[in-house]
C-alpha cells in the first residue's frame, strides 16, 4: 500500500477553500483517493480552521481520506504533494524531504510575478521568491495547464525532474438534457428572461470593468448581466461611479458567494458566459462552462486559449467592442464541442499515478546538514544577545563546529537567499519577543522547523505588533470557538498585559522540533496548555564572570563602610515596562516613606517613551521627583555599578506564563538582597534567596517585602548561591545535548 500525505490547507484556508486552488486541490484528492492500494491522509495545520469544505465541495466527505490527518511532526508515509506550494509556508515540504517521503507539487500560476507594482514591495516580492525557488526541491511538479508548464520550465531552468500537467476539472458533473429552472439566487431577474453570466472575483485582474461598460448593449440585445464572485459592496459602489449609465440603463445583478447547487444552476440558466481575465493559470469558470454544455467567451489569453479552439470566442481584454462581438459569436455558435480542444483528462489521471508509484528518481541529497544558529548579533541592546553571546563563547571552547548568523540584520532578499540555502541545515533560533531583533527568526522557523530556545513567551505582544490584532482574534477562535472575543478585548489586553488570558505560542508549537525554555513555569505551561512533549528545562545560567563577581563585592564592601546609616537603595535593573511592575514600585516607595523608612528608588535599564513619560509623571505626582531616578541607557560597567550600589535589587514580573531574568540571577549570584514574584522566583530555582511577593502584587507587597528583608535580612555566604550551580560552561553542555547537531 502507498501511503500519500496530501498536503490540506488550501481547503483548511478560507482564502482559498472555495476558490480554483481548493477546488483543484479537491479534484486531485479524488484522484489520488482513486489510486489501487494508495492510502490518502490529509496534512493540516493546527494554525488553519478545520477542514469544513471538503463534504460540501467532495460530495463523498469523509471517504475522500481513508487515513487520520497529521501535521509536520507526524509526518509519515511514501510520497508527499503539496496542491499549492506557493501560497504557504515551506515547513511541510522541508519536514516531508527529512522524513525521506518522495515529494511533488501542483503549480497553479506565477501571476504574481507579473502583476503591477509586485516588485515595489521588497518583502512579499522576496518570498515569492523564495517559494519559487523551493519548487526546485520537490522530486516532481505538477502544472494545472500547459501553459504553466511551460512558465515552470522557463523559471526553473535547472529542474530536470518530471514535469506533468493535470488540467483543473470541473466540479460539476454534466447537465442531463431537459428544462432548466429558473435558478432561486436570481431574485431580481423575472423568469423567463435571459442573463449572460460574469464569472469574477472581487481582483482587478478578473478584469470585472471590461462587462460592466458592455452592460447596456447587452441589454439592449435582451440579456441582463449576472456577476458572480461575491463582489463586495463597496467595489460595487466604485463600479457604479465609474460607469454609472450602465447601473442606470442596465444594472447588473450582483450575486453573493453561492453554494456548488446554487452555483451550478446559475451556470445552467446563463445564456452564455464571460471570462474577462486579463492573466490566468488555468480558468476553471471556462472547464465548468464547457462540462455543463453552456456557451462561453472568454479573454485571449493562453490559459484560456489552451481550452477554447475558436478563435473567434476570444476577445482583447481591453476592447469592449471585441467581448460583445465575441459574446455574440458565442450566443450564436452555442456549445458546439469543435469550439474547444479536449482534454485527455484519463491520460493525466494515469502520468498522476505513474508518479506517485515511484516512477520518477529521487533528487540527490542536498549535501551534509550543518549546525546552525541563529539569533541576534551581541552589539544588540538586548539581554538576550548578551546572553546568546556568552553561549557561543562556551560553545566554542568546548569544540562545538556551527556557523552563528543574525537574519534579522539581512534585508529581505537577503533573508530569503539565506533561508533557502540553508534548509535542510539543523538550525536552532534563540528567539525572544523582540520585533526588532527577532522578526525575521520567527518567519524562518515557521518556514524551515527546527529547534528553538525560547527566552520569554510574550509572543502575544510579537504577534500583535506583526500581525495586528486580527491574528490574536484568529489564534483565540482556534483554541476557545465558544468563547468568541473582538478587536476591542485585544486592545485592553494589550493595555493590560497582566491580564493576558493566553500566551499564543501556537506558531512556536506547532512548528519547532524542540522547545528549550529557562523556567520551570514556562515548561509546565507549553507541556500541559499545548499538549506539546518536546519541551525542556535548561536553568537560566550565571552570566557574570568570576571577575565580574568579584568586582561587584568588592564594591559593596566598599560601599557599605561608606553609606553607614544612609537611606535604602532600591534599584530596578532592566528595560523599563508595565508589566513589570514599575509604576507600582514608585507607589510602594511612597508608602514605605510614609511608614518613615527612608529610601530611593532608581531605574537602571532602557526606559522609552510613552511609558518613561508616565512614571516621571507618576513620581512628581507623589512628590518624589527627588527620589526616582532613570539611568535609562546603561553599560554593562554601568550595570554592574548599580547592581553593587542596591540595598534591594527590585525584580517583578506580572504573570506571562513563566519568565525569566537575567538581573535575577545575577543578584542572588552576588548575595544581592532580592525581590521578585513567586512564579519568577520559582521558575528560575530561586525561592530560597530572594523575598517573594504574590504574582498579582501591589504595591502595599512590594513595601512590606522590603520591610521584610531589613528587619531580616539574608545571611551573607562566601560565594553566590548560583555561581557553582550552573555557568555557562554547564549551560552550553546541556544545550550539545539537547541539540544533536551541536554534539556531532
Amino acid at each position: 500500500m502507498t501511503r500519500i500525505v496530501l498536503d490540506a490547507r488550501a481547503l483548511q484556508d478560507e482564502n482559498y477553500a472555495a476558490k480554483g486552488i481548493g477546488q483543484h486541490a479537491l479534484v486531485l484528492a479524488g484522484l489520488l483517493r482513486g489510486i489501487a492500494g494508495a492510502e490518502l491522509a490529509p496534512l493540516t495545520d493546527p494554525l488553519l480552521a478545520p477542514m469544513r469544505q471538503v463534504a460540501s465541495c467532495a460530495g463523498d466527505g469523509a471517504a475522500l481520506f481513508n487515513a487520520d490527518s497529521c501535521w509536520i511532526d507526524r509526518m509519515k508515509g511514501d510520497v508527499f504533494i503539496n496542491p499549492s506550494p506557493l501560497t504557504h509556508d515551506t515547513a511541510p515540504l522541508i519536514a516531508a524531504a527529512r522524513n525521506g517521503l518522495r515529494t511533488g507539487a501542483v503549480v497553479h500560476d506565477f501571476i504574481p510575478l507579473r502583476q503591477p507594482g509586485f516588485a515595489a514591495d521588497p518583502e512579499r516580492a522576496a518570498e515569492y521568491h523564495y517559494r519559487v525557488a523551493s519548487l526546485a526541491r520537490y522530486d516532481f511538479l505538477i502544472a494545472n495547464s500547459d501553459f504553466t508548464a511551460a512558465e515552470i520550465h522557463r523559471l526553473l531552468p535547472g529542474y530536470e525532474r518530471p514535469v506533468i500537467t493535470l488540467h483543473c476539472r470541473a466540479r460539476f458533473a454534466p447537465a442531463a438534457p431537459g428544462t432548466v429552472p429558473h435558478p432561486p439566487a436570481l431574485a431580481g431577474i423575472p423568469p423567463g428572461e435571459a442573463y449572460l453570466l460574469l464569472a469574477a472575483a472581487d481582483d482587478p485582474r478578473k478584469n470585472l470593468d471590461l462587462a460592466i461598460q458592455a452592460a447596456g448593449r447587452f441589454r439592449a440585445l435582451g440579456f441582463h448581466l449576472v456577476v458572480a464572485g461575491g463582489i463586495g459592496a463597496e467595489r460595487q459602489r466604485a463600479l457604479a461611479r465609474l460607469y454609472p449609465e450602465s447601473f442606470v440603463l442596465a444594472p447588473p445583478r450582483f450575486l453573493p458567494r453561492l453554494s456548488d447547487e446554487a452555483l451550478r444552476a446559475v451556470y445552467l440558466g446563463a445564456a452564455a458566459v464571460l471570462v474577462t481575465s486579463h492573466d490566468e493559470g488555468f480558468s476553471l469558470p471556462v472547464a465548468e462552462a464547457i462540462a455543463l454544455g453552456r456557451p462561453v467567451a472568454a479573454s485571449a489569453i493562453p490559459a484560456h486559449a489552451e481550452q477554447i479552439a475558436d478563435p473567434a470566442l476570444l476577445f482583447d481584454p481591453r476592447s469592449v467592442p471585441a467581448l460583445i462581438a465575441a459574446a455574440e459569436h458565442a450566443l450564436a455558435r452555442g456549445a458546439d464541442p469543435a469550439c474547444f480542444h479536449p482534454l485527455d483528462h484519463a491520460g493525466e489521471a494515469e502520468a498522476l499515478a505513474a508518479l506517485v508509484a515511484g516512477n520518477s528518481a529521487a533528487p540527490a541529497e542536498p549535501g551534509a546538514r550543518r549546525a546552525v544558529l541563529v539569533g541576534p548579533a551581541s552589539d544588540k541592546p538586548s539581554g538576550i544577545a548578551l546572553y546568546s553571546d556568552l553561549t557561543l563563547q562556551a560553545l566554542r571552547a568546548q569544540g562545538g563546529a556551527f556557523e552563528y548568523v543574525d537574519v534579522d540584520a539581512f534585508d529581505a532578499e537577503a533573508f530569503y537567499a539565506w533561508l533557502f540555502a540553508h534548509q535542510f541545515d539543523d538550525i536552532i533560533y534563540i528567539l525572544g519577543n523582540n520585533e526588532v531583533f527577532h522578526a525575521r527568526c520567527f518567519v524562518a522557523l515557521q518556514n524551515v522547523p527546527g529547534i528553538c530556545i525560547l527566552h520569554d513567551s510574550r509572543l502575544f505582544e510579537f504577534l500583535l505588533n506583526r500581525h495586528g490584532p486580527h491574528e490574536i482574534v484568529r489564534l483565540w477562535r482556534l483554541r476557545h470557538p465558544d468563547r468568541p472575543i473582538d478587536i476591542a478585548t485585544v486592545a485592553d489586553w494589550q493595555a493590560e498585559r497582566r491580564l493576558l488570558p493566553c500566551s499564543f505560542l501556537e506558531p512556536l508549537t506547532t512548528r519547532a522540533g524542540a522547545i528549550l525554555v529557562h523556567s520551570r513555569a514556562l515548561a509546565r505551561h507549553i507541556a500541559s496548555e499545548y499538549a506539546y512533549p518536546a519541551v525542556h528545562y535548561v536553568p537560566f545560567a550565571v552570566q557574570m564572570t568570576e571577575e565580574e563577581r568579584d568586582f561587584v563585592r568588592a564594591l559593596r564592601r566598599g560601599r557599605e563602610k561608606a553609606a553607614a546609616g544612609a537611606g535604602v537603595r532600591l534599584v530596578m535593573l532592566g528595560e523599563t515596562e508595565a508589566s513589570k511592575g514599575c509604576a507600582e514600585l514608585i507607589y510602594a516607595l511612597k508608602i514605605l516613606l510614609l511608614q518613615g523608612v527612608e529610601a530611593t528608588l532608581t531605574f537602571a535599564g532602557k526606559s522609552e517613551e510613552p511609558y518613561h513619560g508616565e512614571l516621571s509623571a507618576a513620581a512628581s505626582a507623589l512628590g518624589l521627583a527627588d527620589r526616582v531616578s532613570f539611568l535609562r541607557y546603561v553599560s554593562r560597567q554601568r550595570y554592574l555599578e548599580a547592581l553593587a550600589g542596591a540595598d534591594i535589587v527590585m525584580q517583578l514580573r506580572y504573570p506571562l506564563f513563566g519568565q525569566v531574568s537575567g538581573p535575577v540571577a545575577d543578584a542572588v549570584s552576588c548575595d544581592v538582597p532580592l525581590i521578585t514574584t513567586e512564579e519568577l522566583a520559582e521558575g528560575m530555582e530561586v525561592a530560597g534567596h530572594c523575598a517573594a511577593v504574590p504574582n498579582s502584587f501591589s504595591p502595599l507587597h512590594i513595601a512590606e517585602a522590603v520591610r521584610g528583608l531589613l528587619a531580616a535580612p539574608p545571611p551573607a555566604r562566601e560565594t553566590g548561591a548560583l555561581a557553582g550551580r550552573l555557568g555557562m560552561d554547564q549551560y552550553a553542555r546541556r544545550l550539545r545535548a539537547l541539540c544533536p547537531a551541536l554534539a556531532a
